[in-house]
């Protein structure tokens, strides 16, 4: 958004204090943080599914005894 702002200063050029005019942009916070939590959900949600992934927990295979090699 942009914004005009105001500020009382000494001008050199007419030796006075005269009001001066300076364009500015005010940040909306609550969109930049709305963005970062969306952006980090974006990219934790990928990370999450590879790490369940990696670690095996949805291991369909039974355990198998080594010495009569029964499942259970």
């Amino acid at each position: 958004m942009k914004t005009v702002k105001q500020k009382i200063k000494f001008c050199k050029e007419c030796g006075r204090s005269t009001l001066h005019y300076k364009n500015g942009k005010k940040i909306n916070w609550l969109l930049h943080i709305f963005l970062m939590i969306v952006t980090a959900g974006l990219w934790v949600i990928p990370f999450v599914i590879i790490l369940i992934l990696g670690m095996n927990i949805w291991d369909s295979e039974k355990w198998t005894c080594s010495v009569c090699g029964a499942s259970q």
